[in-house]
């Protein structure tokens, strides 16, 4: 039973901005900044302090006594309970959602002289995710509430689309008692509607089950195919591309969110990797090319691509769809540098995609690989800050930002970033 503060331990706070971590922040009459979740611009809000430290403390909403012009009813209750942390913006309307995402890139980089663009919001408020994520703790197989380990069984998700909605609510309640401790249940659909899941078994999960379960899925149509463990069930892979330019993933592997993800974010990275050079470029590295979104768009650019992908079944749908002249190497970032550079090879232009921790670890030495023109995308503004001011010390400049929204009700915000040799 969760014990209510005491009324000496509740704080009177005004939320003024929105942290990158989607948390309201304010401060204290003392003047320490607070981290509020759920808070909004403007809202004046009563909260109970859970954690200190010497530089902020965080606190948890008890109720709110004046809310802000921007703050708006969540339209899921999962969201407004934080029985689920995916949409820690619900709350916050869609123009200040933008206002702080763009105020996010601009606070990391506000040290720099650099064009940061309007955002991109390609993405609608709903109805947009193409890929989900469950996770069974206990008796319950569904979504993490926000700051806890505690898992929420789902019923409904707004910002799914609806096709996939139904397939992964329904499934996950005939799923759950077969998937076992900390196992996990994911899916993704693709541009034609097909739906494929992957299941990761937990301790105690039964795969006689839940095989039988997926096939029936299989053979009633709801789905295409499955994983479960290393085992593939009917269809390997859905299209989340296009006819043109398919791009073929499973749900056990990386996806866009969305599906601007894979159509605008490679046409803005091809965008900002030819400039306004004549064509072709003799040369173009990509790191962390993944399954190939945006390797897909860059052959085309060049007479040579080099793709480093160190996920091995990632880096074989490489190698069996892309045409052109294109070598794919299975190596870390780090593993792929070092040998590029021993060999003596030189690269045109490098574009690098990685996680959200950044590549600090390779930053002094892509420019012994002779790029003039490095594209950077990024999920992180203070990684993505980090890494180029390094770049920065060997004679590159930042050019130019774009941020693109590809996930309303989240603080999540993918950046395009441009640096050239001086």
């Amino acid at each position: 039973m969760k014990i209510p503060p005491l009324a000496k331990d509740i704080m009177t706070v005004t939320i003024d901005d929105i942290s990158s971590s989607g948390e309201g922040v304010g401060r204290l009459d003392n003047g320490k900044v607070v981290f509020v979740l759920g808070g909004c611009p403007s809202d004046v809000l009563d909260v109970h302090v859970v954690e200190e430290t010497k530089s902020f403390v965080r606190a948890h909403l008890i109720s709110i006594q004046k809310p802000g012009k921007d703050r708006v009813k969540p339209i899921c209750a999962l969201a407004e309970s934080f029985d689920c942390g995916g949409c820690s913006l619900m709350h916050v309307g869609k123009e200040t959602q933008k206002k702080a995402k763009e105020n996010f890139v601009k606070r990391a980089f506000r040290h720099m002289d650099v064009i940061i663009h309007p955002i991109v919001t390609p993405v609608p408020e709903i109805g947009y995710r193409i890929r989900a994520r469950f996770i069974k703790r206990g008796a319950v197989l569904g979504f993490q509430a926000a700051r806890s380990h505690r898992v929420t069984a789902v019923d409904t998700c707004k910002v799914l689309v609806p096709a996939l909605e139904e397939a992964m609510t329904q499934m996950a309640k005939r799923l759950q008692p077969y998937v076992g401790e900390e196992g996990t249940f994911a899916g993704v659909i693709g541009a034609d509607s097909q739906i494929h899941v992957a299941v990761s078994l937990g301790d105690g999960g039964n795969k006689e089950a839940a095989s039988s379960l997926l096939l029936e899925a299989i053979s009633m149509g709801s789905i295409v195919g499955a994983c479960i463990d290393e085992d593939v069930l009917g269809q390997k892979t859905v299209n989340v591309g296009s006819k043109e330019s398919p791009l073929f993933v499973s749900a056990d592997a990386f996806a866009q969110a969305s599906e601007p993800g894979h159509s605008l974010l490679p046409m803005l990275t091809k965008k900002s990797v030819a400039g306004m050079d004549p064509l072709p470029i003799s040369s173009i590295l990509e790191l962390h090319a993944g399954r190939g979104n945006f390797s897909r768009f860059l052959v085309s650019l060049t007479k040579r691509l080099v793709c480093v992908e160190m996920d091995v079944r990632s880096a074989d749908v490489l190698r069996q769809t892309l045409l052109g002249d294109v070598q794919v190497l299975g190596l870390s970032d780090k593993q792929a540098v070092a040998s590029l550079i021993h060999k003596g090879q030189t690269f045109e232009v490098i574009v690098l995609d990685p996680p959200r921790t950044g590549a600090k670890e390779i930053m002094d030495q892509l420019p012994k690989l002779m790029p003039r023109r490095i594209v950077y995308v990024s999920c992180d503004p203070m990684t993505l800050a980090r890494d180029t001011t390094i770049l920065q010390k060997h004679g590159f400049f930042v050019k130019e930002i774009t941020p693109i929204d590809l996930m309303p009700q989240t603080s999540h915000v993918e950046m395009v970033c441009v640096l050239e040799k001086k």
